[in-house]
């Protein structure tokens, strides 16, 4: 069964992908920022793109707006400051993926097959070449972010450990996975895990890995072999 899911979650990636390509992927036409994007739009595309790349602290106005071809004073005008930026692009993020864990919902009620598409739109990240989540990444400046940005990352953690419980709670419920401990505890590792498996992969250069991984993961929970 763990293996079944999980094959039919690989075979679902490009349709629970859409939830990425509006926040989690910059709109280009043929390899330039398209024009028909809304001009604050295409900055977040700009500054999110960067940001994936080096981070906070390397997504210079500058850099953003050579990125989609305006002056710095444009970018000023449509957000005054880095951090008013850095916050609209989190926010965007967040809102983003929240959709896509409400598609998540909407198409399955089994919790296994729910977590196995939850594992698939970090899987897509890999397969566009973006690699990291973009608040998976920023954590690792936490502590030099601005209080609203950092706010905005560790809501998006919050809002995952949340949902990955209430999945949890119901795999559990109906006999159809097996939860050590607590489920926040539980949520938290699933979280970690998935994350982590993400990062391994991208150090690697190895998708093969973040899929070897996650399918562990899937198989140890299943309650139903």
């Amino acid at each position: 069964m763990a293996q079944e899911l999980w094959d039919s979650a690989q075979e679902l990636w490009n349709l629970t992908a859409w939830m990425c390509q509006t926040a989690m992927r910059p709109m280009r036409d043929n390899g330039r920022m398209s024009l028909s994007v809304p001009t604050d739009q295409r900055i977040l595309d700009a500054a999110q793109r960067l940001m994936q790349a080096h981070g906070y602290h390397g997504a210079s106005y500058a850099a953003v707006a050579a990125a989609v071809g305006l002056r710095k004073a444009s970018v000023f005008h449509h957000f005054p400051t880095k951090e008013d930026l850095a916050r609209a692009v989190v926010a965007r993020y967040r809102a983003t993926v929240r959709d896509g864990l409400a598609a998540i919902d909407h198409a399955t009620d089994d919790p296994r097959d729910k977590l196995a598409r939850y594992a698939g739109l970090y899987r897509a990240l890999l397969a566009r070449d973006e690699h990291m989540c973009l608040c998976g990444l920023l954590t690792a400046e936490a502590t030099t972010l601005p209080e609203s940005v950092r706010g905005e990352v560790r809501g998006y953690f919050v809002e995952h450990e949340a949902w990955l419980g209430e999945v949890l709670a119901a795999g559990r419920a109906a006999g159809l996975l097996r939860v050590a401990g607590p489920l926040p505890d539980a949520a938290q590792r699933l979280l970690a895990a998935v994350e982590g498996a993400l990062l391994v992969a991208q150090a690697h250069d190895d998708e093969a890995r973040f899929d070897a991984i996650t399918a562990d993961l899937l198989a140890d929970l299943h309650a139903i072999p």
